[in-house]
């Protein structure tokens, strides 16, 4: 459920234009020049003793709120925000409120309006706790603010979040609704069809009383709108209220449901209480379930403009609304007539009572309206019907658009009528009460006669010297609401401008934020509005002694039940005005309409109705009664020239008068034009020259004399300087017409003099002449080609006006041929029709293209081409009709049949990636094609030159293909042209591989009996496929391409042959063959001498041996002495003597090398011994003997010598 106040929500976000849009919708009724609307009832009062700037102020938070239980019962009553201000410039101030929840399923919306000094301040804005309640929703709440000054204009914005309110701490309201609300199709008349759709609506009513639903009905796009209301006793507790919504009138709509239904809950009361809103979606009806209307709208809705005296414009607007009747009865069509943005709105209603069958009921719309609009059309008029039998029943809506008429088309208003204040003889108690006799001498104006006034009252307007006495005597009003209220605006000046400080605003009762429900305005020339001079009235101001107004409830000489009733006094220095001035006068204010019902919203005004506030231009005149008031008796005044109803060829009218005054004498004259704005004359003045526009005219003279008392004359005249209107309705400019007869339609007319007679001419031949009434003509056996028609009209002022019309006559038919396609197959969906087609007469209109008899394709008569697109497969008609002006045709037609369908084709050989060895290649393939069939085959290679082979061929050989990659076409045409293409990429390789065995050599010697082969191989096309290897004519094995060594295993000793061959992917070969010997057997070897451990005396020893190889042979031999570097000897070597030997132990190694590498050794140590000394020497024992003999003796030697030299010297 949406909880809303102050308005209905439609959508979650409501931004802040939608805010101030609802806050301009609760104070304003229609902007205005100089106002902003009429104001709602503020909750604070405004009080100022000056004329007050738009003020200055911004948010100051925090701000702070808090419950207020205003009966005393524990529970809230509202929720009060109090909002903290800066103000800078002292002013008037709104602070607007929503308060919601997060999801917006509470939403509420307030203002408050005070006026605040510079300083702090606090205005507390009010949110009713019974919809808070009622909404189920706890707090915290968020608070959006706007702060606006007088004129409304946003100057800044805030936020506030609540307390963490429970919903339950707020009185409940005293019902609320309870959804779901069931709704039900009833059927009163029992022919099975539904006569009302019921909405149930469930309501918790918390205090017993009488409580109204009101539920709007519609679909989703506002088709269909339905209002109705019920009302019901309800008791404390849950209870119901049946909201019926007619079926004929959702019958006639021919919409489908579900529905929905916007409901509002009021307790009755004056004014009713809101009690929150709902909306519910009905079931899916159909409108066909619901009995038919006995009446409905059948559009279009013909308009029409209506002159009623004459004056050649529209007094009315007629909108003729058709209405097919199943039931005769009484009907009513209401009317709202509006532009786009409803800155015209004109209501109007007719009723007719209508028999079965077809009707009419001609709405009409007021042309004074339309014309003081100064809106041009074309306008929307949004028609109701009712059956008015008995209680009103809705029968549907309808929306018509009107032709684009001209505002000025429509007559103006007549003049209002100055109110001519009476002279005061009683002077009125200002208390609220029309007491008998108070006001007999005052001017009575009755309201009620303004066209759209809806609130019976009448004005009352008395003066004396220095006081001006108003009241409204409210009739219409029986109910006393708070919020009733009344006010007057003085245009002081009476010059149509705002003036600072001036154009002075009354306002009593509650509507206008009146403190004290009184408050006096005047014009801020800064704002372009009104700003507040006091309230309540201040004796103190200047020009304010005497300042007065009063409301009350009671009876009135005019009404004896209770009503509501309005005194006014106003000082006339306050108006800058005295005894037989004339004032600018508006019956309501910027604040307040002029007298209004709250509770039913009915409200009257003077000069005329508005839905706000009117220009300072636009009001009317208040002429002051003279301060004498013995002189009763008007002055005489007669017209003496012009005569009545002389015409005047120019718009220079001279007019003379004879008045006179047997009392006061004269005091001036008023000279009006229709009752318009008067010229003001002496007392001696007797005539005058008005300039007049061409009409008929009155021309009034008004003497006054010196009471004010006054008589007028007046005289109709007619001002004809303007030729007549004249336009040709039939034919258009520049027809064509097949026949050679043609009737020419026209309007004529002459707005002053009238029409005196038309004269019709043919192509420059001789006229005829035909009365003023007359409006059409046939011209009969015309020949082919143009003809221009003239009519002149003629007035009785000898004016004359000439309308011509050129038209064609041309009965010869058009040619057409049909340029493309040509009969036979086509290879395309899309199939374009080319034409030539020419017309010697009226030339060509339109063109139609048609396909296999359908609806034609509709082309101007320039077109010579089109494209008929999606046609299937198969034969069809194409047929070409060109038409001219005169409606004459010819046609042309070509028979196709469409084939866009491709053929199949399938390359079956060679395959994709095929190695082929032959340069004489065979291309193979399938083909088919089902709506044409096949015509012929185009093979080419490597996108050369394609060769042609006729349907039913599938092979075709290319000869002398070179070695390498080749891409081989086939291309399929069937009859239509339509082509598909198949391919297939082949390498030809003739050319056979290349091959070289790198290891192991020929005639090579292997010590392995694994023997690895090692190769290099290449093919510069297919590339290798793979390896054929063998040994010695055996069995061969199959290695990859990749390869480049093979292994032979277990290969015995002795000579074999290897044989590799290379296979290219194309089957070319190449072979490579080596021969080898095997000696994996190690040669022998053995020493022969010197003897292991002999003894040799010389630095010199031969080493011998014997060595064999019984496979390769022996290589060489190689011997080492102790391990040295090796001396290399040839194979047959049996010896090798060993020289420059040390003496000690040596070891000789002898190695034997095979020619396949295979290696043995032998060794053998023994020793040399060369020293004399040396046993083994060659001296053998006698050798160390000698030495020690030689030894001895040398010691012997030395000791004698030393024993010589130690001897003493002889003396």
């Amino acid at each position: 459920m949406r909880v809303a106040e102050g308005g209905l929500r439609s959508g979650v976000d409501l931004g802040i234009g939608v805010l101030v849009l609802v806050l301009a919708a609760a104070v304003a009724l229609t902007p205005s020049v100089l106002g902003a609307g009429f104001p709602s009832r503020g909750p604070a009062r405004v009080s100022s003793d000056a004329v007050v700037p738009a003020g200055v102020a911004t948010f100051n938070p925090p701000h702070f709120d808090s419950g207020y239980d205003a009966n005393g019962n524990g529970l809230f009553d509202f929720l009060l925000v109090n909002v903290s201000l800066s103000v800078t410039v002292a002013g008037n101030f709104t602070v607007a409120g929503t308060l919601h929840d997060p999801g917006y399923i509470l939403y509420l919306n307030n203002a408050t309006s005070a006026f605040l000094p510079v300083g702090p301040a606090i205005v507390t804005v009010w949110f009713q706790g019974g919809a808070i309640y009622a909404s189920g929703v706890d707090g915290p709440y968020t608070v959006d603010l706007l702060l606006l000054n007088e004129t409304y204009s946003i100057i800044d914005t805030g936020s506030h979040t609540t307390q963490a309110y429970s919903h339950l701490a707020f009185d409940p309201p005293p019902a609320f609704m309870t959804p779901p609300h069931p709704d039900s199709g009833e059927d009163t008349n029992g022919n099975g069809l539904f006569d009302f759709l019921n909405v149930d609506v469930h309501v918790q009513v918390n205090v017993a009383g009488n409580y109204t639903v009101s539920g709007f009905l519609r679909d989703a796009t506002f088709n269909l709108t339905l209002f109705s209301s019920a009302s019901a006793a309800l008791s404390v507790g849950p209870g119901s209220i049946r909201v019926p919504f007619p079926g004929p009138s959702i019958n006639a709509s021919g919409i489908d449901g579900p529905y929905f239904v916007d409901l509002q809950l009021y307790q009755d009361a004056a004014p009713p209480i809101y009690l929150g809103s709902n909306t519910t979606t009905t079931q899916a009806y159909s409108h066909l379930a619901f009995d038919p209307p006995p009446a409905f709208m059948t559009p279009p809705h013909p308009d029409s403009g209506e002159d009623t005296n004459g004056n050649g414009l529209f007094d009315f607007l007629n909108v003729d609304v058709h209405v097919q009747v199943n039931v005769a009865g009484n009907y009513t069509v209401s009317g709202f007539l509006h532009n786009a943005n409803y800155s015209l709105t004109v209501f109007s209603t007719a009723a007719a009572a209508l028999t079965v069958g077809p009707a009419s009921i001609r709405v009409p719309f007021s042309g004074p309206l339309i014309n003081e609009s100064g809106i041009d059309g074309p306008y929307i008029v949004e028609l109701q019907l009712f059956a008015v039998d008995g209680t009103p029943v809705s029968l549907g809506s309808n929306t018509t658009t009107t032709q684009a008429y001209n505002h000025l088309a429509f007559d103006g208003a007549p003049p209002v009528p100055p109110i001519q204040s009476s002279p005061a003889t009683t002077i009125p108690m200002i208390d609220g009460t029309i007491s008998s006799g108070e006001w007999d001498d005052a001017t009575r104006v009755n309201l009620t006669a303004i066209a759209g006034n809806t609130l019976p009252a009448y004005l009352l307007v008395k003066n004396n010297a220095t006081m001006l006495y108003m009241a409204y005597d409210a009739v219409g009003d029986t109910t006393m609401t708070a919020d009733d209220a009344a006010s007057l605006a003085f245009d002081t000046g009476n010059d149509g401008v705002g003036s600072n400080g001036h154009e002075d605003q009354f306002v009593q009762g509650g509507i206008g934020g009146n403190p004290s429900n009184q408050s006096h305005w005047v014009f801020n020339s800064a704002s372009g509005l009104w700003s507040l001079e006091d309230a309540p009235y201040n004796p103190n101001l200047p020009n304010h002694a005497g300042l007065a107004s009063a409301w009350g409830f009671g009876a009135s000489p005019a009404l004896g039940a209770d009503h509501r009733m309005y005194e006014f006094a106003i000082p006339l220095a306050l108006l800058v005005s005295g005894p037989n001035q004339t004032l600018g006068f508006f019956g309501g204010s910027q604040q307040s309409p002029g007298v209004v019902d709250f509770a039913t919203f009915q409200y009257s005004l003077w000069p005329k109705f508005a839905g706000g506030p009117i220009p300072l231009a636009e009001y009317g005149d208040l002429i002051l009664a003279g301060a004498g008031g013995g002189d009763t008796t008007p002055p005489t005044i007669s017209i003496n020239t012009p005569a009545p109803g002389q015409l005047f060829p120019v718009g220079s009218v001279p007019v003379n008068w004879s008045a006179s005054d047997v009392g006061t004498g004269l005091d001036h004259f008023e000279l009006r034009v229709d009752l318009g704005t008067p010229v003001v004359l002496g007392p001696d003045v007797t005539g005058y020259t008005v300039s007049l526009a061409d009409g008929n005219h009155t021309i009034q003279v008004t003497a006054f004399d010196g009471a004010n008392n006054s008589a007028s004359a007046s005289v109709p005249v007619i001002v004809d300087t303007t030729s007549p209107s004249l336009s040709v309705t039939y034919p258009a400019d520049g027809a064509v017409f097949a026949t050679t007869t043609v009737a020419m339609a026209w309007t004529a007319s002459d707005a002053t003099s009238g029409l005196d007679r038309l004269e019709l001419s043919l192509d420059g031949g001789p006229a005829t002449v035909l009365a003023p009434n007359e409006t059409n003509h046939t011209f009969a056996g015309l020949s082919d080609g143009s003809h221009t028609a003239t009519l002149v009209a003629y007035d009785r002022a000898g004016h004359s006006t000439t309308a011509a019309r050129t038209f064609v006559v041309d009965t010869t038919a058009p040619t057409v041929t049909i340029d493309a396609p040509v009969a036979g197959w086509v290879s395309t969906r899309s199939v374009q029709v080319t034409w030539t087609a020419a017309d010697v007469g009226s030339g060509l209109d339109h063109i139609e293209v048609s396909l296999d008899g359908n609806p034609p394709a509709v082309l101007p008569g320039t077109a010579t081409s089109t494209t008929l697109t999606g046609v299937s497969d198969g034969p069809h008609t194409i047929v070409v009709q060109a038409f001219d002006r005169a409606g004459s045709s010819a046609s042309a037609s070509v028979a196709i049949s469409v084939d866009a369908t491709l053929p199949t084709a399938t390359v079956t050989s060679p395959t994709p990636g095929q190695f082929l060895g032959t340069s004489s290649v065979q291309l193979a393939w399938t083909a088919s094609d089902a709506p044409s069939g096949i015509d012929h085959f185009e093979v080419s290679i490597d996108g050369g030159v394609a060769t042609t082979i006729p349907s039913g061929t599938t092979t075709y050989v290319f000869t002398g293909v070179t070695d390498g990659s080749h891409t081989f076409r086939l291309r399929a045409i069937d009859r239509a042209g339509n082509a598909v293409t198949a391919s297939v990429t082949a390498t030809v390789d003739v050319s056979p591989p290349t091959l070289a065995i790198s290891s192991p050599t020929a005639a090579a010697f292997i010590r392995s009996h694994s023997v690895i082969v090692t190769w290099t191989a290449g093919d510069a096309t297919s590339g290798i496929d793979h390896y054929l290897v063998s040994l010695d004519g055996g069995s061969a094995q199959t290695v990859v391409g990749t390869a480049t060594s093979y292994t032979f295993a277990g290969t015995s000793d002795g000579a074999h042959t290897i044989l590799v061959t290379a296979v290219d992917r194309a089957g070319n070969t190449h072979p490579a063959s080596v021969t080898v010997t095997v000696d994996a057997t190690n040669p022998s070897v053995s020493i022969v001498g010197p003897a292991a451990g002999a003894v040799i005396s010389a630095a010199s020893a031969t080493v011998t041996w014997t060595a064999s190889d019984a496979a390769s042979g022996i290589d060489h031999i190689e011997i080492r002495v102790d391990g040295g570097a090796a001396q290399t000897l040839s194979a047959d070597a049996t010896s090798q003597t060993l020289s420059g030997l040390s003496d000690g132990t040596h070891t000789v190694n002898v190695t034997v090398v095979d020619r396949a590498g295979n290696a043995v050794s032998s060794t053998v140590s023994f020793r040399t011994d060369t020293s004399i000394l040396s046993p083994s020497g060659p001296l053998g024992i006698f050798g160390p003997t000698s030495i020690i003999l030689l030894v001895v003796a040398a010691i012997i030697a030395a000791i004698l010598i030393v024993r010589r030299r130690r001897r003493p010297k002889a003396p």
